[in-house]
């Protein structure tokens, strides 16, 4: 069985499954010697243990047996479905898999392979975040919130929007050291890229109606991250967890009630970039050709220059201000003190300029 490398944690998979997942576990594959193993396979029955749990919550029972840590999941008809054994290092776990008593199989596994990961993970010193993640050049916000209040949507409100943007991991991407890790395991879309980019924001999401984001307070923050992380049963591993916890609250952490629709998009961008200075890099100036205004590389930029710009008189007058530092907020005002132009609407043509330069390579 491969040996995988992900988000530097070696670990080797044994899965009956494995080959429904080979094109997602690809990207991770290694020659390296592993550290950590998963291993999986499917049986007719699993026996139920009747020792006493150490803790139950609804059908999910915890025990401490031969020197295992046992989670035993039952089915409503009172059976056992699965089973994920480990040693108190994690370095070997062992799930047990009933096909009969799981109707989404495939998916069933995807999902056992990677609590088994996560808890791993947490043993390594990562802290896993309920978040779909936004990599926009080397920076990553996290988007995070409980399942299905939008996160993913609002992260492909993005990526629709500015296709130069990409998701490193659409559900539980690692943190750890002020980067954010991109894993195989990133809930149904699957969604991920095997990399790991410097963390830019946190923004705990809600659903709203209206558009708002503002910074949290450290009890607000203390509060979203505790409840959007996954959170271990043992007092050593939260010991491990609260430096980086307290790491991450030196970050900025928002707060944003959105609505379902793609111009909240503008409203998080402002939120997390507002106080961001930007300015031109050197090695490009405005030349008319024709009727054009076009963007013109000098120098080495000629050299690797990406795609022809052509500006507006909108995109020219911001073009011009931006050889002196500037704000999304300097721009908009620009922009509305020459044009005749709504609030929103001159904060889209604003973002959408930045992030044009920025594809360019230009800002």
């Amino acid at each position: 069985m491969p040996n995988y490398d992900i988000a530097g944690i070696k670990v080797k998979i044994e899965s009956d499954y494995i080959h429904h997942f080979e094109a997602l576990f690809k990207p991770y594959l290694t020659a390296l010697k592993h550290t950590y193993t998963i291993h999986q396979t499917h049986v007719s029955e699993i026996k139920a243990l009747t020792d006493t749990p150490i803790m139950q919550a609804g059908n999910r029972y915890f025990f401490k047996k031969d020197g295992l840590n046992i989670l035993q999941v039952h089915h409503q008809s009172g059976q056992v479905k699965f089973q994920i054994s480990h040693d108190d290092n994690h370095l070997n776990q062992h799930i047990l898999f009933v096909e009969a008593l799981n109707q989404t199989k495939q998916d069933m596994v995807y999902i056992l392979l990677s609590m088994a990961f996560m808890e791993i993970a947490l043993k390594a010193g990562f802290l896993p975040l309920h978040a779909s993640s936004l990599l926009n050049q080397d920076e990553v916000i996290l988007f995070s919130a409980p399942s299905k209040t939008g996160k993913s949507t609002h992260v492909n409100y993005y990526l629709n929007t500015f296709p130069h943007m990409q998701n490193l991991n659409d559900d539980k991407p690692l943190i750890k050291d002020g980067f954010v890790y991109g894993t195989p395991f990133s809930g149904k879309n699957m969604l991920n890229l095997n990399a790991k980019h410097k963390l830019k924001a946190v923004v705990f999401i809600h659903q709203g109606d209206t558009n708002t984001i503002h910074k949290l307070d450290e009890d607000k923050a203390i509060n979203q991250i505790l409840k959007n992380m996954l959170r271990p049963s043992d007092e050593t591993t939260w010991d491990h967890l609260i430096p980086i916890i307290n790491q991450l609250l030196k970050q900025p952490l928002y707060e944003a009630y959105l609505k379902n629709e793609q111009q909240s998009i503008y409203i998080t961008y402002q939120g997390i970039y507002q106080e961001d200075t930007m300015k031109l890099k050197a090695g490009f100036t405005l030349k008319e050709i024709g009727s054009k205004t076009m963007v013109i590389p000098v120098g080495e930029k000629a050299l690797n220059f990406n795609g022809v710009m052509t500006l507006n008189n909108s995109g020219k007058l911001l073009f011009e201000a931006l050889k002196t530092e500037q704000t999304i907020e300097s721009l908009k005002a620009l922009l509305m003190a020459q044009y005749d132009v709504a609030e929103d609407v001159a904060l889209k043509d604003v973002i959408t300029f930045i992030e044009t330069l920025k594809e360019k390579d230009v800002l």
